[in-house]
């Protein structure tokens, strides 16, 4: 059996690594991001969003920025006063349910053992 060589595997980019070398279709979804867009879109409020999970508006707004990087389009439309998910963000919000979701049974799977 032999291994394949770096350049025919892909490695995804360390965390504080920008994914700008990537594109869009490459670049790896983070699930803090998605936790973040999901917190986002379930309140409808980047303040309220930001209170829930700990974070500065500051800090939510940049993961959020990051996600629609690495997808390549924006997932909420910002007014001065509201903030609205896009086409592209209603399709990502069930999939981002599911993937947390799953993401939550196979912790809950890891750990009862423990």
């Amino acid at each position: 059996m032999t291994s394949a060589s770096c350049d025919e595997v892909y490695l995804p980019p360390m965390a504080d690594q920008a994914n700008t070398s990537l594109p869009a279709a490459f670049a790896p979804i983070e699930s803090h991001r998605l936790h973040v867009f999901h917190a986002v879109a379930a309140s409808g409020s980047i303040a309220q969003a930001a209170r829930h999970l700990c974070l500065t508006r500051s800090a939510l707004s940049h993961a959020l920025r990051t996600l629609e990087g690495d997808l390549g389009c924006d997932l909420f439309s910002r007014t001065d006063r509201r903030i609205a998910l896009t086409e592209a963000g209603m399709r990502l919000l069930p999939y981002a349910r599911s993937i947390l979701e799953q993401m939550d049974k196979a912790r809950l799977s890891v750990t009862e053992g423990v």
